[in-house]
């Protein structure tokens, strides 16, 4: 397997230990997953919105935060160093 394989791998391991996290937090379980998919399972409709409204909400902050150290990383910004291929 290669590097950006396993990369991948790791990284999907990781957003459905998260998601998982979330999914219990809401009184939640997990039914089954395929791929990058989840299938979960609620006591309520209640609980499962909150539970998608946080896992949206914890998304986005996660993705502002990649954003935010990619551009640290370009040349020319303070305290970045050139990336290495």
């Amino acid at each position: 397997m290669g590097e950006d394989a396993e990369r991948a791998l790791r990284t999907l391991n990781t957003y459905k230990e998260v998601m998982g996290s979330f999914i219990q937090q809401n009184r939640g379980w997990i039914v089954g997953t395929a791929g990058d998919s989840v299938l979960a399972e609620f006591g309520s409709v209640l609980d499962a919105a909150q539970c998608a409204v946080e896992i949206q909400a914890g998304q986005f902050l996660k993705g502002v935060e990649a954003k935010w150290k990619r551009v640290r990383k370009q040349p020319g910004k303070e305290g970045s160093s050139p990336e290495r291929r």
